[in-house]
């Protein structure tokens, strides 16, 4: 019995700053997005795609997400092709 606790014990730290933290924020910030006055609404996202600074702030974004994310993956498959190649110190380099 002992062991089929254990792991589940030893998660709960984890899985309850989870929740605390990222899963309890998220549900709150979903349905204040959705509601106002006590009932279901899409105005809040009529009321911001109105606002003529959404479109530019939009295309920053995707211009953002199109320029980081090619460089990231290229700069992660370099230092992923150098550490794989190591002969010494590649426990070194993972653990950093």
């Amino acid at each position: 019995m002992h062991g089929k606790v254990l792991p589940y014990l030893l998660l709960m730290p984890a899985t309850l700053f989870l929740c605390v933290f990222f899963l309890y924020p998220f549900a709150l910030v979903a349905f204040e997005a959705f509601t106002r006055d006590g009932g279901f609404t899409l105005d809040n996202f009529r009321t911001m795609t109105g606002n003529w600074k959404f479109p530019v702030a939009f295309w920053n974004t995707i211009l953002l997400a199109a320029i980081v994310v090619p460089i990231q993956l290229v700069m992660a498959l370099l230092m992923a092709t150098v550490v794989s190649r190591l002969e010494t110190g590649r426990g070194a380099a993972l653990y950093i």
